[in-house]
């Protein structure tokens, strides 16, 4: 019977376990698509003002957008790249709760309600852009941070 419990135990775990790993990789796909959506979004207001979109560039994405909104989502701190490491881009961050089905939206939302970070978005002359959104649990809530990088 011991036995028995045991395995069951150990079955509950694993099948936990496994749930978990499955709900990590749903979120991560979600977060890749809303960056994508993100993106998207940003140029349909860059068109309205008759600006050039924004492509998405892998380097700021693999160098800067990634390692920073880890680095705010682990430590739970909405926070700049500290110069060094990225001096040659700028970047907008944004915290915001899981609690929508517009992931993207909320973000650009967010940005929007921002002057100064919105002008930032509409520059006329940027041509790049990468962001990385990263997930974490706050207590109760689902947080998501971003980090938007262009130039």
């Amino acid at each position: 019977m011991k036995k028995l419990i045991l395995t069951t135990i150990s079955l509950l775990f694993s099948i936990i376990s496994f749930s978990q790993e499955l709900d990590t990789a749903l979120v991560n796909k979600t977060l890749r698509e809303e960056e994508k959506i993100f993106i998207e979004l940003i140029n349909q207001e860059r068109i309205k003002r008759n600006l050039s979109i924004l492509t998405f560039d892998q380097g700021f994405y693999d160098s800067i957008s990634t390692p920073q909104a880890k680095y705010m989502a682990k430590n739970k701190i909405l926070e700049h790249t500290p110069n060094g490491v990225n001096d040659h881009a700028l970047e907008c961050v944004s915290k915001s709760f899981l609690d929508t089905d517009s992931i993207a939206g909320d973000i650009v939302k967010l940005f929007k309600s921002s002057k100064p970070h919105w002008r930032s978005l509409m520059r006329p002359y940027s041509t790049i852009i990468s962001i990385r959104i990263e997930h974490t649990t706050r207590g109760k809530f689902e947080t998501l941070y971003s980090c938007v990088n262009f130039r």
